[in-house]
């Protein structure tokens, strides 16, 4: 578990930098992975995005017919997201998100991975609690980073495939139903992505 005071370090990041991040993100060609991952999901169904940035995808999918919700840790992001994509984001941490509702995919793209491992590991356990039945949980991670603050003060935690097949395995509640990596969209030739589609196992 990391401690508040680096958790609120990465929000305050986003807060005070979320023009330039807004702009840096919200017109990257991310349609391969909704795509892929709109493949599982039961067309028109409610998705939620976490840790929804600047709302871009939060409007790619909205565009698409879909019911669209999104959470973010960054109330500079939120208001934002907000603006863009015309669905309300809530401000609140992934580690205190519960809902009440349930959906047919949950999409984490570049979020998870400013969590703890066990945080991380915390998260994947309850998410399938969140799902309707056959609902699908997107996660992206960067490949070949070290645990710990970049020169930004954000915080980062290196989690592979493996270590989310290990946390899958633990609870059996979701299987791998799809794996692949791609290049940085943001020309960062220095890691790659590692993107995984978490199926909920039926009992």
């Amino acid at each position: 578990m990391i401690n508040m005071e680096e958790t609120n370090k990465t929000i305050d990041y986003y807060n005070s930098n979320a023009a330039q991040y807004f702009s840096n993100t919200v017109n990257v060609d991310m349609s391969e992975c909704c795509d892929r991952f709109l493949k599982y999901v039961v067309p028109g169904g409610r998705i939620v995005d976490i840790g929804a940035g600047s709302g871009r995808d939060i409007k790619y999918f909205k565009d698409r017919g879909y019911v669209v919700e999104g959470i973010d840790a960054s109330e500079e992001m939120c208001r934002l997201a907000t603006d863009y994509s015309g669905i309300e984001v809530i401000c609140e941490r992934i580690q205190n998100w519960y809902p009440k509702k349930k959906y047919d995919g949950i999409w984490a793209n570049a979020s998870l991975l400013h969590l703890s491992f066990d945080e991380i590991e915390e998260f994947i356990c309850r998410a399938s609690d969140y799902l309707k039945p056959n609902g699908v949980f997107y996660i992206s991670m960067k490949k070949g980073i070290q645990t710990g603050n970049d020169n930004n003060g954000r915080f980062f935690t290196d989690f592979s495939e493996e270590k989310v097949q290990q946390i899958v395995a633990k609870r059996e509640a979701f299987v791998v139903t799809d794996s692949w990596a791609t290049w940085d969209r943001l020309s960062r030739d220095d890691f790659q992505w590692h993107n995984l589609i978490l199926q909920k196992c039926e009992k």
